[in-house]
């Protein structure tokens, strides 16, 4: 299952695919693998805490599937 309601999110709010890359010191191309769960690529535990922290979201709603 792919991480929709987390993709939406960063849409709606103008947050680029880019940016969040850069955060987490990975590529844009392997954001997005991780977001559309591509070949079961998934993020690590370190990603979600800095993406929940930097954007103050709950891991419980974008992440748990």
């Amino acid at each position: 299952m792919r991480y929709l309601k987390l993709k939406s999110y960063f849409i709606a709010n103008d947050i680029k695919f880019d940016v969040i890359a850069k955060e987490l010191g990975i590529s844009r191309t392997t954001l997005s693998k991780k977001i559309n769960r591509f070949k079961g690529t998934d993020f690590k535990l370190d990603e979600v805490r800095k993406i929940c922290k930097l954007y103050k979201i709950d891991a419980n709603e974008f992440f748990l599937l």
